[in-house]
């Protein structure tokens, strides 16, 4: 009798250990779906966004350039404008953009005179960064995949930097988000002049 109230024990205990397994298996997969919906959701939004006509972040930087309201630009080139980028991340300062104007999509939106004009001032740029900072080589970077607006990215890279950071580029290798903010007015000023400078050169020989 004492064997067989025993076995009833273990029975009902295995399946109450089933049914909390499946319990969890059901929150896990409850989980799940809701993350992906939310995922879904917010990826529908950013294509709303990116669809619709308000102007976007390098449409706006144009109008405060424009304005004369923006102490980090650096020159008007032909096909657009240089300026200091906004992050500037230790180990690599000195971070450039180059901004079209007019904005355009994509660099393959531009007519062959306009994309020559592009990369001849982006190179342009780059060789200002080199001279101003001291750099060993420049990255050129044109990625627009969360600014879907032309724009390109002139970033210095030292011999100085870790090893691992080298081998990667700019933007896996360091934080740009958590950087610190470029400062025409404090720490950078010296840096813009001398980047202006290299730039007057290099378009009023």
């Amino acid at each position: 009798m004492i064997g067989f109230l025993c076995a009833m024990v273990r029975r009902n205990r295995s399946h109450a250990d089933l049914a909390e397994s499946s319990v969890l298996a059901l929150d896990l997969n409850l989980e799940r779906s809701i993350f992906l919906f939310l995922q879904a959701a917010l990826y529908s939004s950013i294509l709303h966004l990116m669809n619709t006509n308000l102007p976007g972040l390098i449409t706006n930087r144009l109008d405060r350039i424009r304005r004369g309201d923006d102490p980090q630009l650096i020159a008007r080139m032909a096909s657009g404008w240089a300026i200091l980028g906004n992050q500037q991340p230790d180990g690599i300062n000195g971070c450039c953009m180059l901004l079209p104007d007019p904005v355009v999509p994509s660099i393959n939106d531009l007519n062959e005179r306009d994309r020559s004009a592009f990369m001849t001032d982006f190179i342009c740029l780059g060789d200002a960064v080199l001279a101003a900072t001291g750099a060993e080589r420049i990255n050129y970077l044109i990625l627009c995949n969360q600014v879907p607006e032309l724009h390109g990215h002139a970033i210095p890279r030292f011999n100085t930097e870790d090893s691992d950071a080298r081998r990667l580029g700019p933007f896996e290798a360091y934080d740009f988000a958590g950087a610190r903010r470029a400062d025409a007015e404090g720490r950078d000023v010296e840096l813009i002049r001398q980047l202006r400078a290299e730039l007057a050169d290099a378009t009023h020989p």
